[in-house]
């Protein structure tokens, strides 16, 4: 009896994993009843006409939207927030939700601190209709765009999706309901092809964040930035289109940094037509999104935490040294002089920030070692600097990068007798003070955050700036390298989109949100 009953619970488990569903093969039986993009488009283009006029009183809508958004009621946003989002969840009607995703941005920009927190706090987890379940092997909130369409991957994208599976687990399919945030306005301006102004809510909100940091101070930016419904959107833009354009000038500046370099250490003429070719290329980008920025009246914060003045600073400055260099080159005593005496302070700061530049695109990658670079570059631009400045008294131990990279390890260990040789050099003297003053910075910043148990808080901030990084990339990519008609295609930029959650991860959420909201009452009972 025994045996048969193992047996019995034996054929029990085959079955049970037979019924087993992956949860791709689920996302064709997706669907919204009331999902009418006709109905969506108009209201999305009349609103966002409306915007763009200035003219919200004459918005065809029955709520006035000028006074909605000025007028500073925390309840009314909340109790409107409310009724959209039961109208959304329990009766599947998008329009209100659509208008909620439009008017975001403007009211992060306004300060609608709680009722926003409270909003993404209800969006998160959304179950899409009939509740399906089943197993996955992809990274958590990997999204989809609705309706699903399965198109058969390349090769690359193939080898790259490999590189991101984990271990095989049970997933909730989910959506954002919030439709249109990712919609473009359609444009028809020859202008806007060069210098696009008319933006999508997702990229308003991410050009709009009056911060002089990475991470804003503001609540409301915080809770949308580590909401998954937030990830999702950054993760299907990411994979759907950005990270291919994002590739292509990642590489398009490596390639300029790699001919700057070649030059730097050949000095052979034609590197340097092609590194004044590519670097004009590059000023040409960076003056591009200065104007675009500009135009779309960016604030100048978000200007600065978007690193554009120094990428412009790095490609105009690096481009003015090799066009000297190069204009130099038919007079050697001259350019001889000067490359020994002048040019060797350019050649190496053009080389140390086109470093730092490259360091910040790689920031978007996740496991980036980034002190192994920090290390490299200060290595390489060591070996151009002191390559044309000879040293004061011995040997110069800097000749090549191997000879260079073991000095610099060197000095990450506190040992600076490779210094010694340049008694009267002001760089060598400077690099006594500020290397060990950034490595003690690192080292002591890693004990405190141990010793202090918040690695995991920091872990948390770390990510959350890392996803930001990323949006901020995904939008340049969006309005700088691609056209009108790719910003009006569907499957970049659906109206809804939806993504994998962890079923553990959903099956939890009610709980916290009770949770959330009893301590808050507390709270409020204790004021």
């Amino acid at each position: 009896m025994y045996r048969d009953a193992i047996v019995i619970e034996i054929k029990d488990l085959f079955e049970n994993y037979n019924k087993v569903v992956e949860i791709q093969e689920l996302l064709n039986k997706c669907n919204f009843e009331n999902y009418d993009i006709t109905n969506l488009k108009d209201i999305y283009n009349n609103v966002n006409k409306c915007l763009k006029n200035c003219d919200l009183d004459n918005c065809d809508h029955e709520l006035n939207l000028q006074e909605f958004i000025q007028s500073k009621d925390d309840k009314l946003i909340e109790k409107f927030f409310d009724k959209c989002v039961d109208k959304c969840t329990n009766e599947g009607k998008f329009e209100l939700m659509l208008l909620v995703a439009i008017l975001l941005p403007h009211l992060v920009v306004e300060s609608y601190e709680r009722p926003i927190v409270k909003l993404m706090k209800q969006i998160t987890y959304v179950k899409v209709p009939n509740n399906l379940c089943g197993y996955s092997i992809r990274e958590n909130l990997w999204s989809y765009k609705f309706p699903y369409q399965q198109n058969p991957p390349s090769w690359l994208v193939t080898k790259l999706l490999k590189l991101e599976t984990i271990p095989r687990h049970s997933t909730t399919l989910c959506y954002v309901p919030l439709p249109g945030l990712c919609t473009y306005p359609e444009t028809t301006t020859a202008l806007n092809a060069l210098f696009p102004r008319d933006l999508s809510p997702f990229a308003k909100l991410i050009l709009f964040n009056n911060s002089s940091g990475v991470l804003s101070s503001k609540a409301s930016y915080k809770e949308i930035s580590r909401s998954p419904p937030f990830q999702a959107i950054v993760k299907f833009k990411w994979h759907t289109f950005a990270r291919w354009r994002y590739f292509g000038l990642f590489f398009i500046k490596l390639a300029y940094s790699g001919l700057f370099a070649a030059t730097v250490n050949t000095g052979i003429k034609q590197l340097m037509i092609a590194s004044i070719i590519c670097g004009t290329f590059i000023a040409f980008l960076e003056l591009r999104r200065n104007i675009v920025f500009v135009m779309n009246n960016v604030n100048i914060r978000t200007i600065i935490t978007h690193s554009i003045p120094f990428r412009t600073l790095v490609s105009f400055f690096s481009l003015i040294t090799v066009t000297i260099w190069f204009l130099l080159q038919n007079d050697k005593s001259t350019h001889s002089f000067l490359q020994r005496s002048l040019l060797g302070v350019p050649q190496s700061l053009s080389m140390f920030l086109l470093w730092i530049d490259f360091i910040g695109l790689l920031l978007v990658f996740k496991n980036t070692a980034i002190i192994y670079l920090v290390l490299i570059a200060s290595a390489h631009v060591s070996m151009i600097y002191l390559s044309v400045n000879p040293p004061d008294n011995g040997v110069n131990t800097f000749k090549d990068f191997q000879q260079s990279f073991n000095n610099v390890w060197s000095w990450f260990l506190n040992d600076y007798t490779s210094m010694n040789q340049w008694t009267d050099n002001r760089w060598m003297k400077l690099n006594k003070v500020v290397f060990p003053f950034f490595i003690t910075i690192v080292i002591l910043n890693l004990l405190i955050a141990l010793v202090n148990n918040v690695y995991n808080e920091i872990y948390v901030r770390a990510k959350e700036e890392w996803s930001l990084l990323r949006s901020r990339a995904v939008v340049e990519v969006e309005l700088l390298f691609m056209t009108p008609s790719e910003r009006q295609n569907r499957d970049y930029f659906p109206w809804i989109i939806i993504y994998e959650a962890f079923t553990e991860d959903v099956e939890k959420w009610p709980q916290i949100l009770k949770e959330e909201n009893g301590s808050s009452r507390c709270k409020c009972l204790v004021k």
